[in-house]
């Protein structure tokens, strides 16, 4: 699948979709950018110092220590971190620390969705992991299920109850 990208930018957001689940601490920041999104939050992908400062002090290891670094380290945190936001197409500038959800490619979205799928139960579709992850907010949602059943790999289901999107064979996760 990493194959079939043809941007940078698409391989950059599966790669980042793995970096979240070996990572925890990336795992923690881009929870709280989730749930900032989900709230609805002023200028919720905001990702100047002082906001990862603000982020990053809530942290509390399972030992009770908190976050605690070295400023220096923690300022290479950062800017790795902005990097990495920048690759995925969250910050579009170097200089640039504000962003805004990324447009997503066909293999992202569907290695994405493969996640959501794998990852959650039942109700998966109501709170997609992997579409989160990406930052995608959740107006969007129903534009890349629509996106998902049309690349052949996804489907739609009628039910009764409304409509079921499941994988036709696999999912790319």
């Amino acid at each position: 699948m990493f194959e079939q990208c043809n941007t940078s930018r698409g391989k950059a957001q599966i790669l980042y979709l793995y970096l979240i689940l070996d990572d925890a601490l990336v795992r923690y920041v881009v929870h709280e950018y989730v749930a900032r999104l989900a709230r609805e939050t002023p200028s919720p992908l905001d990702f100047s110092n002082e906001t990862l400062v603000e982020i990053l002090t809530k942290l509390e290891y399972s030992g009770g220590n908190n976050f605690d670094y070295a400023d220096s380290t923690t300022e290479r945190w950062w800017e790795g971190f902005r990097s990495v936001m920048r690759e995925v197409g969250v910050l579009k500038e170097k200089t640039s620390v504000v962003g805004r959800s990324p447009s997503v490619g066909d293999i992202p979205l569907l290695v994405a969705m493969g996640y959501s799928y794998e990852a959650g139960n039942d109700d998966w579709i109501t709170s997609p992991k992997g579409l989160h992850y990406l930052l995608q907010p959740e107006d969007r949602w129903e534009e890349l299920y629509d996106r998902a059943v049309n690349t052949n790999v996804w489907e739609g289901i009628d039910l009764h109850t409304g409509v079921q999107i499941q994988p036709c064979d696999g999912t790319y996760s």
